[in-house]
């Protein structure tokens, strides 16, 4: 029987009746110590369902209304099959709030920004451990989407260049039309995958270097392993959270040179986790072949900052 576990924002709730109404008391969360523990807290929820590889193949609906199917004879462990129980572990990321509150980013190997259509993470684990990445035979993936058109699958790379950051690539692989409810793909890949395309990949490119004032911290890596500051630029109207990684000096954080495309209208946006405290600061701007902007960090309640960031799922 298929079970399923979520692991996400659950608040401690005490119930206590009385004669004409019952009153609800929710405890405050506990304090956030830094940037991984605010992703672990606040980012999409693990999902875990578990299986047998008898059962195998096997089609999993994920929260979101993703799919997964796993393959027969596929999943291999140090190069020896896997047979038994197992567990299918995914993360599921299907709005730019997901993605900018799970700790990643939509930048290719490249620098340059990827317009998603959805991303997901896609794991399994036999006797507690985690099987190989590579399948030997195909594993489908769909991802709801209510429009069509033509998008390509990338595949996440957590530590480009050993900075410890996301990227997505260095190719683009297997082109997928949706047919208007999903985009639905095969891969042999399991871990990061991305279904999208490359942003105004046919305009001019400029760069862009942004000082953090009120900011103190470090730029925060993959999933917030390192670091506590979170930067991005988010393009009006494209799923796209363009992640600033580079740092120049101290509180200056860059794009990379001349992949940033120009003339959209968009926001800069930063977020940090510091001291059991919370900042964020926003820019609206349109793009030039030479930005230099500022941000001025203040301090914000947990729940402002949430309401900003999935402010931006409609911008």
């Amino acid at each position: 029987m298929k079970w399923l576990l979520t692991y996400g924002l659950i608040g401690m709730l005490a119930l206590a009746s009385c004669r004409e109404s019952e009153k609800v008391y929710i405890y405050p969360p506990s304090p956030m110590e830094d940037a991984r523990d605010f992703v672990e807290k606040y980012g999409p929820v693990r999902q875990v369902y578990s299986m047998t590889t008898s059962e195998l193949p096997r089609t999993i609906t994920l929260v979101n209304g993703s799919k997964v199917t796993v393959p027969h004879a596929a999943i291999q462990k140090n190069g020896d099959y896997v047979s038994g129980e197992i567990i299918l572990e995914a993360y599921e990321m299907l709005k730019r709030s997901d993605i900018m509150l799970g700790g990643i980013n939509t930048n290719h190997y490249d620098g340059s920004p990827i317009e998603t259509k959805g991303i997901l993470d896609i794991n399994i684990l036999s006797a507690g451990k985690y099987a190989d990445k590579n399948l030997l035979n195909l594993m489908t993936v769909s991802i709801p989407s209510g429009q069509s058109g033509f998008m390509r699958i990338a595949s996440g790379n957590t530590n480009t260049d050993g900075t410890g950051f996301l990227s997505w690539g260095p190719g683009m692989l297997d082109s997928v039309n949706s047919d208007g409810n999903a985009y639905t793909f095969k891969s042999m890949k399991l871990g990061w995958l991305n279904c999208g395309a490359y942003f105004a990949h046919d305009v001019a490119t400029g760069s862009l270097s942004v000082t953090l004032q009120n900011h103190s911290g470090t730029i925060a890596s993959y999933r917030g392993e390192h670091g506590n500051t979170f930067v991005y630029f988010c393009p009006k109207g494209s799923k796209v959270a363009m992640q600033l990684t580079s740092s120049v000096i101290q509180d200056v954080v860059k794009c990379k040179d001349y992949m940033l495309p120009v003339g959209k209208e968009g926001k800069l946006v930063a977020f940090s986790i510091k001291d059991r405290k919370f900042y964020y600061a926003e820019k609206e701007f349109t793009t030039t072949d030479n930005n230099m902007q500022s941000l001025s960090l203040s301090e914000v309640s947990i729940n402002d900052l949430l309401v900003n960031l999935r402010s931006l799922d409609t911008y």
